[in-house]
């Protein structure tokens, strides 16, 4: 009797399970096409066993039946973490090339007017003038060409300063998503342990949460342990975001006081730079993982000018009226440059807007100075402190300067904001004798006002009222008053295709304006074609890593359907079995 009661257990425990089965293959099929969510299949294991020993001490066991030991979720951890990381470096290269797309649209490289034209435009308008430097129209069409090319210079200037700018939007917006994904998945780790505490199965919840772990992913490179009580922590750049009782919140701060460029500091947990160190990033090395990262690289951490890309030492600057080398200053300048050098691979480089700036800074620098030089031209004297102390100093060569039809003299076309070309002092030369000197005040790179960069230059507002003020005439000294300094002009014409200027310290290659140019925006292309290819073998590994986690964990109505039907023919089996038994039960107890 009591065997035939038992009996009614087991028959139980297969339709609780068949029911369980059939419950999680509906479950399954009706979750075909949600997002993030993964495969369950149900384990089933023996029961208990009524355990028997004979008078010859033979064991037998009577098994009590089937029940459910877990509701697996099908997933890898290997595939995930592998998913994760290509996903993050996806995001990276997907901000440097959309980046580099703007930038070449700012410049009008693809389906506007090049900025090309302006460069070639003040070239043409020195040449005419050199002609004609007595015409009136030469004058004022050399003004207005370089009142045009200071003015798209300074348009462009500023609109890659304003595009930094705008990247603060998008670092607030990712920092904001990263601290609402960390509350959620803190949430999900506490009702996972309150289920699996109880003994309930909690995978719709890790779904939900490995669905945020895959979009955190993509923001920033996390690092993930799970633990035996469910509890999933992550970290980010080796700082805690989500532990097991807590999580931890990211906010934003400027970068130095009075810069409008923002970057991502932790809120609590110490505090400090989310990312901490250089902008270079490597492959390599895993440092180009995930949009935020991705947006603070290519924008850069400052603006860049003229000043932040340097040039190597040049060995004739060196070599004094005797024809003596200084080796020991040359050497001292090119240690300073190496390290400059250095300092620029890590901060400068692989920041594209930063870089772009300083670039375009640098081509304006090179136009500037190198036509204030040629109207203006300077020289080096020696000249004795009251102490006796020789030492050199920059002067305006008043012997070769040209003059303005009024006899004025040192009138730059380019001025700076705050600061005149000259300073008129009386000097004692190294001869003892006493003079009036123009004074060159030279720029000095610790102050930013002293500097011809697009931030401070303008055209000479003397110039700009009276064209005359233009120094065009030979002066007294030359030998060749009254006449038209056109050589200054025709010298000015050919610096133009002199090779002077360097795109970064790392080429050796120097270029002229017009070449520098071409080369300024060949670089940024490479910079996107570089950036596309990552991108594209990163998509194309996703892809494939996605396809095989999906192989894995994806629902295939086919195998739900062979389910639906193993576990349906189990349930009615079961339903027979105890249909049996209690047939039994009853002509038993009617035969009494």
């Amino acid at each position: 009797m009591g065997n035939l009661l038992t009996s009614f257990g087991t028959g139980v425990s297969g339709i609780q399970v068949a029911q369980v089965g059939l419950n999680t293959a509906a479950h399954n099929t009706a979750n075909t096409d949600a997002v993030g969510y993964v495969r369950q299949q149900v384990i089933v294991a023996d029961h208990a066993y009524i355990t028997n020993y004979n008078e010859n001490n033979g064991l037998s066991q009577i098994g009590l039946g089937t029940h459910v030991s877990v509701i697996l979720q099908r997933r890898s951890d290997f595939l995930d973490a592998q998913y994760r990381e290509e996903n993050g470096r996806k995001s990276f290269y997907e901000v440097r090339s959309e980046t580099v797309m703007e930038l070449q649209d700012l410049f009008g490289e693809l389906d506007k007017e090049s900025f090309s034209k302006n460069i070639g435009d003040i070239w043409k308008a020195f040449q005419e003038l050199s002609k004609t430097p007595d015409d009136i129209t030469s004058r004022e069409l050399l003004v207005s060409e370089a009142n045009s090319f200071i003015t798209k210079c300074r348009t462009l200037y500023n609109q890659i300063n304003q595009y930094q700018i705008n990247m603060n939007e998008k670092i607030e917006t990712i920092v904001d998503r990263v601290n609402e994904i960390a509350e959620s998945i803190h949430k999900i780790n506490s009702q996972v342990v309150f289920f699996e505490a109880s003994g309930q199965q909690a995978n719709d919840l890790y779904d939900a949460r490995n669905l945020l772990l895959d979009e955190l992913s993509g923001y920033v490179p996390i690092h993930t342990e799970k633990y035996s009580d469910g509890v999933v922590t992550v970290n980010v750049e080796g700082i805690p975001l989500v532990t097991g009782d807590s999580f931890y919140t990211m906010t934003t701060a400027q970068i130095d006081e009075g810069s409008s460029l923002i970057k991502p500091v932790w809120a609590d947990n110490g505090g400090g730079d989310v990312f901490r160190g250089e902008l270079s990033f490597s492959p390599a090395a895993n440092t180009d993982i995930g949009d935020l990262k991705g947006i603070l690289v290519t924008r850069g951490s400052f603006t860049g000018d003229y000043t932040h890309i340097p040039s190597v030492p040049n060995k004739e600057d060196y070599i004094d009226e005797a024809g003596v080398f200084d080796e020991k200053a040359y050497k001292i300048a090119y240690n300073t440059y190496e390290s400059e050098s250095k300092w620029f691979n890590q901060m400068v480089n692989p920041a594209t807007v930063t870089l772009l700036g300083a670039q375009l800074d640098t081509l304006v620098h090179g136009v500037v100075t190198t036509i204030n030089d040629a109207l203006c031209p300077n020289k080096e004297i020696e000249i004795m402190s009251a102490d006796g102390t020789i030492s050199k100093i920059m002067v305006l060569d008043e012997e070769n300067a040209p003059v303005g039809c009024n006899g004025s003299i040192g009138n730059e076309l380019f001025v700076r904001a705050s600061y005149d070309r000259y300073d008129k002092k009386t000097v004692t030369l190294a001869d003892g004798e006493t003079k009036e000197v123009y004074v060159f005040k030279q720029e000095d790179f610790d102050d930013k006002y002293s500097l011809y960069t697009l931030s401070q230059i303008g055209i000479n507002p003397d110039v700009v009222i009276d064209t005359s003020n233009l120094p065009l005439l030979e002066n007294d000294a030359s030998g060749f008053a009254g006449g038209y300094a056109s050589k200054h002009l025709v010298n000015l014409l050919d610096k133009w295709d002199d090779d002077m200027l360097v795109l970064d310290p790392n080429s050796k290659t120097y270029y002229n304006f017009n070449d520098f140019y071409t080369g300024m925006i060949g670089n940024l292309g490479t910079t996107g074609m570089i950036a596309e290819n990552y991108l594209e073998s990163a998509t194309t590994l996703v892809n494939s890593i996605e396809g095989q986690r999906q192989s894995y964990v994806g629902v295939s109505t086919d195998e739900e359907l062979v389910d639906l039907m193993r576990f349906q023919h189990m349930y009615n089996a079961c339903s027979r079995y105890i249909t049996v038994i209690d047939e039994m039960l009853e002509s038993i107890i009617t035969t009494l």
